[in-house]
């Protein structure tokens, strides 16, 4: 493939003016492969003539495939680079042991599968949980979703509306089938409670509670106690976790 390259240009820069020599090899160098192992064909052959998949190609589909996933998780792209190990532990009045203890449930969350619920009050970093937890799961090649309870709602309504493109059932099982769900900000208080909000909060819930060996819920909440009863008998499960994060708010202390 070299040699034919070069002596097309050899041949070219012998009758070519200098501008269109340049344009020449300008064409050429965008068209030269990325891979010198397939030329970009996605197949090289062996010692014995054989050809196999070609090593570029498999590189190419994986980051097609983290792409894919980052666009799927609904994180913000500072949100995307929150880990578990980002955690600050013994800062802001936190209690390093519980903080531990989140992070291991985290980690056992994303291979065991099941639920995981952390609560406390605004700012000592529930949030920065959720992310990390959807981005250890893509890192595990699953797809993982976090979404806030008030967003989830306002994406099922939108789909009653006679303009609307979006489809209810299509939205559902968005959610409902995802192998990681993260749902933060899951507060009474925070949005009106109706029969749909409560029916639509028991019938998603439900499904993920019954496939909970399948895939893996993490719910982050500032006011458990306010929690409908048939969500904390599900969260209370003996097999899964609930931790209580306590410390300051830190978010008025943040800087640009």
């Amino acid at each position: 493939m070299e040699a034919i390259r070069a002596e097309i240009q050899r041949m070219v820069a012998k009758t070519a003016e200098p501008s269109e020599w340049q344009q020449i090899r300008d064409s050429v160098e965008r068209k030269k492969p990325k891979c010198r192992n397939c030329d970009d064909l996605g197949f090289a052959p062996d010692a014995d003539g054989v050809y196999h998949p070609c090593p570029c190609r498999h590189t190419t589909i994986s980051q097609r495939r983290q792409t894919e996933l980052e666009q799927y998780s609904g994180l913000s792209a500072e949100e995307l680079t929150f880990r578990l190990d980002g955690v600050e532990l013994g800062k802001h009045g936190r209690d390093s042991t519980e903080y531990r203890r989140a992070i291991d449930a985290a980690r056992r969350l994303l291979v065991n599968n099941g639920w995981l619920t952390l609560t406390g009050p605004y700012g000592v970093g529930k949030t920065y949980m959720m992310c990390a937890i959807v981005n250890e799961g893509m890192l595990l090649k699953k797809a993982c979703l976090y979404i806030e309870w008030g967003e989830l709602l306002g994406r099922f309504k939108e789909t009653f509306d006679a303009e609307s493109q979006a489809r209810y059932d299509v939205v559902f099982q968005k959610v409902s089938d995802a192998d990681v769900l993260a749902i933060d900000e899951l507060d009474p208080s925070r949005y009106k409670v109706t029969d749909w909000t409560e029916g639509e909060l028991s019938r998603l819930l439900s499904y993920r509670y019954r496939f909970k060996a399948e895939r893996a819920t993490a719910i982050a909440t500032n006011n458990y106690d306010e929690l409908p009863e048939f969500l904390s008998s599900r969260m209370e499960d003996g097999r899964d976790d609930v931790v209580h994060l306590a410390g300051e708010d830190v978010r008025p202390g943040l800087r640009r």
